[in-house]
């Protein structure tokens, strides 16, 4: 028998929602464990990644993809667990010379 499948979810997330709405249609049993409500489940999450990169736009949660621009007024949340990748993350927030 397959483990039952678990859905790691977080408050006012689109990507959530949309994945917890195909589950629902597909008929799929799953368990949903919204990492805000247990550090025990955030601490999970963050077994399986280096970074959840996340990006808060007018109150609403969204889940950063590779296409994802961030905007004026836009918070980015980024988990980091190792102190080391730090340095890398930083690089990717810095403007370029020909950002002017």
């Amino acid at each position: 028998m397959a483990d039952k499948l678990i859905l790691y979810t977080t408050n006012g997330c689109d990507v959530c929602d949309c994945a917890r709405a195909d589950l629902k249609a597909e008929g799929t049993e799953y368990e949903e464990r919204n990492v805000m409500r247990d550090k025990a489940w955030f601490d999970e999450v963050l077994k399986h990644t280096i970074f959840v990169p996340m990006v808060v736009r007018e109150g609403k949660v969204h889940m950063a993809h590779h296409d994802t621009r961030i905007e004026a007024e836009d918070h980015v949340i980024v988990f980091v667990t190792d102190k080391k990748t730090l340095p890398r993350v930083e690089k990717l927030f810095q403007v370029g010379a020909r950002f002017l």
